[in-house]
């Protein structure tokens, strides 16, 4: 089920049209396609236990609100980041690792602290597997820089939602500056 919402910004990446996909939200540009999925957690939908469709109702309501802020954030000229310096040598290695830094920096703005990188990672992989399989080679090259960078924000960042079960198994931490703290071992 789709439907067309006046309150959604355009689409932070192209400047799409922006359409509720059930709770989900994505760019209706096909050239783009962007998305962003809701948050199931007892943050988003713990108050609506027992009402029935108040939980898809918040976690709707949440998908927006964080669309129309990552819509305002890419909009904002203080978020794009710098163009990599040019050079008429630049190896295809060289300007794929540059654009990879690019997005990294920009990725890190638009969504600092505390994320659930390894879902938003397993995301990017089903979405570089759907454009390998449906789309042109510049998409895929797109999906690729996207899963590269999550991969990369997995080791620099960590993900908070596997402290407890890490630690359970006396694993160290995920994020380097708790690792740090602990004196536990990078790798």
């Amino acid at each position: 089920m789709t439907d067309q919402t006046p309150d959604l910004a355009p689409c932070p990446f192209c400047g799409g049209k922006a359409i509720h996909q059930g709770a989900s939200i994505r760019c209706n540009n096909f050239g783009c396609n962007a998305s962003i999925l809701p948050r199931w957690t007892k943050n988003v939908v713990g108050p609506a236990k027992g009402i029935p469709g108040l939980g898809f109702n918040l976690a709707a309501a949440d998908t927006r609100r964080r669309w129309n802020a990552r819509a305002a954030l890419t909009s904002a000229p203080e978020a794009q980041p710098a163009a990599a310096p040019t050079s008429e040598t630049v190896t295809p290695e060289q300007q794929l690792a540059r654009d990879i830094l690019n997005e990294l920096v920009r990725a890190r703005a638009k969504f600092p602290g505390k994320n659930v990188t390894f879902a938003a990672l397993v995301e990017e992989v089903g979405e570089l597997a759907t454009a390998t399989i449906e789309e042109s080679a510049e998409r895929v090259r797109k999906e690729a820089v996207q899963v590269a960078v999550m991969a990369i924000r997995m080791f620099l960042d960590g993900d908070h939602c596997f402290d407890s079960w890490r630690a359970e198994k006396g694993l160290d931490h995920l994020d380097p500056a708790k690792r740090a703290l602990s004196g536990g071992r990078d790798g």
